[in-house]
């Protein structure tokens, strides 16, 4: 009888320790601080894109899969804004100018889509994120690209 209660017991103790282990394995992950108001009215965000239509639709026809089909409204004029991107265990903040604006293309079967919302960061004439804006109710009630933009 003690040869199984012996054994239990080894098996116990190794497995604890094992769980200990990858416990402290464990990535922990660093709380995101957004930047200050010192550092927001401080950041080099670079030029404002003068020709930031042609920016986008030039980034646009590498992406889309019917480039010279895509339909463009509601431009709005680009702003100071920045973003938090993940790069490892850290997030690092882009800083640029926000253009958003409705994009409808045709998809790989030649249909339309119907137009979808995209915000872009650019930077020296340069777009540094692009993003499909999400569609719910709260988030088109708090987007600030169409409620306080003026749009051309």
């Amino acid at each position: 009888m003690r040869v199984p209660i012996f054994n239990f017991v080894v098996w116990g103790v190794f497995l604890i320790s094992l769980s200990a282990c990858a416990n402290s394995q464990k990535e922990i992950k660093k709380a995101f601080i957004p930047p200050t108001e010192e550092e927001v009215l401080s950041a080099d965000y670079g030029k404002r894109p003068a020709n930031y239509v042609n920016i986008i639709k030039r980034h646009l026809e590498e992406k889309l899969k019917d480039p010279w089909s895509a339909r463009y409204k509601n431009f709005t004029i680009p702003e100071k804004h920045w973003i938090a991107i993940d790069v490892g265990q850290d997030k690092v903040i882009l800083w640029g100018w926000r253009v958003c604006v409705e994009v409808n293309a045709k998809n790989s079967f030649g249909g339309y889509i119907g137009f979808r919302r995209y915000y872009f960061l650019m930077k020296n004439d340069l777009v540094l994120s692009a993003s499909l804006a999400s569609m719910s109710k709260l988030a088109l009630r708090n987007n600030r690209c169409w409620s306080t933009n003026a749009t051309i």
